[in-house]
């Protein structure tokens, strides 16, 4: 459930930040966009992609890659949060 609500959130990211960028360069020459702020808008875009392919991967080894693993199936895949990270 939490995948499905920051999937919808970060399409919201998204259109946040074509949103952004279209604002900081429309009819704007490059020497005349603010460079600070178009970094740290990529920087988020990046760090929120990241995080959303992060999470899809720990998802799909906790239903499908790892689902006989455990004991108790896919539910102690995820409370088993040090096992996740290596």
């Amino acid at each position: 459930m939490s995948t499905v609500l920051e999937g919808i959130l970060y399409g919201f990211s998204v259109l946040m930040f074509i949103g952004t960028i279209w604002a900081l360069t429309y009819k704007r020459h490059m020497r005349d966009v603010n460079r600070p702020i178009t970094s740290v808008a990529v920087l988020l875009f990046v760090l929120s992609t990241a995080h959303m392919v992060v999470d899809i991967i720990q998802t799909e080894d906790g239903l499908v890659k790892y689902h006989d693993t455990f004991t108790s199936g896919p539910e102690a895949f995820f409370v088993d949060v040090p096992r996740k990270i290596l």
